[in-house]
């Protein structure tokens, strides 16, 4: 797993002063890699050997081995294990 520098990892939905309970983890897989300064919503998975671009903000789950990247971050293309992507387009 690679988490590039100032990645945010965001635990909590609805954060309250008052308010215990509403952690939500995150959850990153192994081989995963997260690019600098990346935002990462309460409760997301980010799956084995997937690929998140730097400035990304991730709103939902990452499918292993898929590569996402944008503000929402959207699904671009696939990644191998060796880190090699393949884009969409």
């Amino acid at each position: 797993m690679f988490i590039g520098p100032s990645v945010t990892l965001c635990n909590v939905s609805r954060p309250r002063a008052f308010t215990k309970g509403m952690i939500e983890p995150v959850t990153i897989k192994r081989g995963a890699t997260i690019g600098a300064r990346a935002v990462i919503l309460p409760g997301v998975t980010i799956g084995e050997y997937a690929m998140v671009g730097a400035g990304s903000v991730v709103t939902k789950n990452v499918a292993p081995r898929t590569l996402v990247y944008g503000c929402p971050a959207q699904i671009m293309g696939s990644v191998e294990e060796n880190g090699e992507a393949s884009l969409n387009y």
